[in-house]
């Protein structure tokens, strides 16, 4: 298997970032009210970039976050979803998987056995995806969130600022905006989109 990723997590230098393991700083349970959601899919307390290598065949690309359900009690269920920001890239699709079974974030989607730097079993957690629609986020439970993600442009440094999901909890609608911001590129090391991301720390779209 390669050892070049696919997926890389910005903040002050590039890394690697492939998959995303359950050991989360946000991970504290926390005391809820009916009018207030549980939910955390990450970027609540900070701007964190993924960046995405430009694949170089005609498929999408997979975005991902771990997303926690800090209610002790209440179940979660989903809506919509939609990127904030987004210039060139458009959201064809979004799903969830298991910690145990996740599908690796920047790899082409939908993967393909023979593909450079897919961890093993991909082909099979591909399968075991659930439609963003019909997941279930149990009290405490974490999953991951995944985003297949779609270039419109030939150009390069492509991006979101985040995105905004709604979801179903204690009876409620409720809506979250989450500053889990991308960037697409085609240079690995990064740097031709440092302007970019100087932009997107600059700008939350939640404050």
């Amino acid at each position: 298997m390669s050892t070049q990723p696919h997926g890389q997590r910005l903040g002050l230098r590039w890394a690697a970032a492939t998959l995303v393991v359950a050991a989360l700083p946000w991970l504290a349970s926390c005391a809820s009210t009916p009018a207030v959601g549980t939910l955390d899919p990450g970027g609540l307390d900070g701007v964190f970039i993924t960046g995405l290598v430009r694949v170089d065949d005609s498929r999408d690309i997979g975005f991902g976050t771990a997303m926690v359900n800090n209610s002790e009690t209440e179940s979660i269920t989903f809506g919509t979803i939609e990127l904030i920001g987004a210039q060139g890239i458009d959201l064809v699709e979004a799903f969830s998987t298991s910690m145990d079974h996740q599908i690796g974030i920047g790899v082409p989607m939908p993967p393909h056995a023979g593909d450079d730097g897919v961890p093993p079993g991909q082909m099979e957690n591909w399968g075991l995806r659930t439609p963003l629609g019909q997941t279930v986020l149990r009290p405490q439970e974490i999953l991951m969130l995944m985003l297949v993600i779609h270039p419109t442009s030939a150009d390069d440094c492509l991006h979101a600022q985040g995105f905004r999901l709604t979801y179903r909890e204690f009876g409620h609608d409720l809506t979250v905006v989450s500053n889990m911001a991308m960037i697409l590129y085609y240079d690995t090391s990064g740097e031709a989109c440092s302007d970019v991301g100087d932009y997107l720390r600059s700008h939350p779209v939640k404050r």
